[in-house]
């Protein structure tokens, strides 16, 4: 595929059943029923085909469409965790404290 590159091999597929396969394809079965309301045609009843048709390519659209989400975040992670590891000096390890030295300052009222 050209907008999804061969580092994305390396990532983990997502489910078959994902929010994105499952609410595009909703959308295009929608888009169908639309089409026949419009046409002033049975609205369910007509055009199963083309309904099961587009469903499928809805739901085969929101699978990449997850694919490619999954690959940006990666990316996006992946440069995030670099930018911190070359640059330590702008992220600071916090000090670990116990917690008697965190209620320091604590001053029960009654």
């Amino acid at each position: 595929m050209v907008w999804l590159s061969d580092e994305a091999s390396d990532l983990h597929p997502p489910n078959l059943v994902n929010f994105n396969s499952f609410w595009l394809g909703i959308v295009f079965w929608g888009a169908a029923i639309v089409q026949n309301v419009v046409v002033r045609r049975p609205a369910f009843k007509s055009g199963i085909h083309k309904q099961a048709l587009l469903f499928t390519v809805g739901y085969v659209s929101g699978y990449h469409l997850s694919k490619r989400e999954n690959f940006i975040n990666a990316t996006l992670a992946r440069d995030a965790k670099e930018y911190v590891a070359r640059h330590p000096e702008d992220f600071p390890k916090p000090m670990s404290r116990t917690f008697a030295e965190q209620l320091e300052g604590y001053n029960q009222i009654r």
